[in-house]
């Protein structure tokens, strides 16, 4: 498993991660994407999700089903959750003009008018209370903020994962 550390914006991450959003308010033009929300998604009627925008598809590619996503906010990650799956599910342009309008339907747009076509869409979603600078303790990063969507090395990951289940044990 890998973990990845995506910043954000507290409304933002709350809206989409902690509380989530209504599948009868997201508005999918795929019906492959449809249905995959549905299947994942429609005994509990909420959707989890967090995206990327276009100069990040890298990043986004090199995620899988299964990793975990660590959502950062002022100083804090503040939830963790599992990759339940990744849209556009294809190198297809309109795939990445559908992931852009269900994006801006959930988060707007950016200050430059940009959003997030790649979809990421979380399931396990946890609410941690995980300081950065515990984060440097068990990674030996130096990290003074999470500037950017990233992956952790993966030889440091197991410590994280350690910390996360202990933390849950506890609570």
């Amino acid at each position: 498993m890998k973990i990845f550390l995506a910043p954000g914006s507290l409304s933002n991450i709350e809206r989409s991660v902690g509380n989530g959003i209504r599948i009868e308010e997201i508005n999918v033009k795929d019906e492959s994407l449809k249905e995959e929300i549905s299947r994942r998604y429609g005994q509990i009627g909420v959707v989890k999700l967090w995206a990327l925008k276009r100069s990040l598809r890298g990043r986004w590619a090199s995620i899988d089903e299964g990793d975990c996503v660590m959502l950062y906010h002022g100083g804090s990650f503040v939830y963790a959750a599992k990759v339940a799956f990744k849209y556009p599910f294809q190198a297809d342009p309109w795939q990445v003009e559908v992931g852009e309008a269900l994006a801006e339907s959930v988060w707007g747009r950016d200050v430059k008018g940009e959003t997030w076509p790649y979809l990421i869409f979380l399931t396990e979603v946890k609410e941690i209370s995980l300081p950065l600078q515990k984060l440097n303790e068990l990674t030996g990063y130096r990290l003074s903020y999470v500037a950017g969507f990233m992956k952790v090395q993966e030889e440091k990951s197991r410590e994280i994962i350690d910390y996360l289940q202990r933390s849950a044990l506890e609570t």
